[in-house]
């Protein structure tokens, strides 16, 4: 790794979510949940109002809850995983891998509506362990983007917070990256495609330089251990707006071997579109079938836009004038 890439590895990175929020991200958390289940009754008794055909879910952690402990943050337990994942099959939603919306993009090809693409972001053990059995029941496909720099590790990854504070009170599974040979068998299944996270999972805003020797090493991991020349990639944090995925980065991503750039935005995705820059829709343990199918439906997506336009706001208005 070159000097450049180790110190942006090094400083501190952002959070990947506050495993014991405060009140007023707890009072967030409510109106969202609420939001989303107002969106999932609308959904049940209406249905879609999408104009996108395609919705690309993102997880984190599938992991069981600890007694005692405090739930990690952006985790689905697996029986949450196993509701929501039938739940949206009930409702009529099909599970289709990354690569098979991507092949549409280039040939043209119109997807059914209510596609759906399943991806796990940083990919903790438990992918394999928990999420893994239950994505092989059901047949569904999953695209796992990896933090490169972590594979084979047995320590939490820089950025979970929550693992720090609770190792040695949780199974090592709940924070441990997974394993190599772990991706080696899910791949064998057929179900499972591999894609990049970055190496390092560090903040790369104003340093597109150290980004892009990041994603040349995090690439060549991947073609070396399995075989994929032209990987999926998703920005570590996910944001345009913050910057964190903004328009800097995203060309840089463009120059490099990866095959499409996904972001944290909450949008369904027109699969004409250029998918540097295909937004997901990140995935709760309180969701269910049917606040998912809300969110897949548009009946959501205009409530964190309206949360970023306040925090906006709040910003400016702390600004120095």
């Amino acid at each position: 790794m070159s000097t450049a890439v180790a110190s942006i590895a090094d400083k501190p990175q952002v959070p990947v979510g506050p495993w014991r929020p405060g009140r007023k991200a707890r009072l967030q958390e409510a109106a969202m949940r609420a939001v989303a289940r107002f969106g999932g009754a609308c959904s049940d008794l209406t249905g879609s109002r999408a104009d996108q055909p395609l919705g690309i879910l993102a997880y984190h952690r599938v992991a069981p809850q600890t007694p005692g402990v405090p739930a990690p943050p952006y985790n689905a337990t697996p029986r949450a995983f196993r509701a929501q994942l039938t739940g949206l099959l009930k409702r009529g939603y099909r599970f289709i891998s990354l690569s098979s919306a991507l092949r549409a993009h280039h040939s043209g090809e119109p997807l059914p509506s209510r596609s759906v693409v399943l991806t796990f972001d940083d990919c903790f053990e438990t992918v394999f362990t928990e999420a893994f059995p239950i994505l092989q029941e059901l047949g569904t496909p999953a695209t796992l983007l990896l933090c490169t720099g972590y594979l084979d590790g047995d320590k939490p990854f820089p950025f979970d917070t929550w693992a720090f504070e609770y190792t040695g009170r949780v199974p090592r599974s709940h924070y441990r990256p997974i394993q190599i040979q772990q991706c080696e068998s899910m791949l064998a299944s057929g179900l499972i495609e591999i894609g990049t996270h970055t190496h390092t999972h560090a903040d790369f805003r104003g340093h597109s330089e150290a980004f892009l020797e990041e994603m040349e090493v995090s690439a060549e991991i991947v073609q070396r251990s399995f075989g994929v020349d032209a990987p999926p990639f998703s920005f570590p944090f996910g944001t345009v707006a913050d910057g964190l995925a903004g328009p800097e980065l995203m060309e840089a991503a463009r120059s490099t071997t990866a095959c499409c750039a996904l972001t944290t935005e909450v949008e369904l995705v027109d699969p004409a579109r250029d998918p540097f820059g295909w937004g997901r829709i990140t995935v709760f343990d309180w969701d269910t079938g049917s606040t998912l199918a809300g969110k897949l439906g548009g009946w959501y997506d205009w409530a964190p836009r309206l949360k970023h336009r306040l925090k906006q706001r709040q910003r400016a208005g702390r600004s120095p004038r």
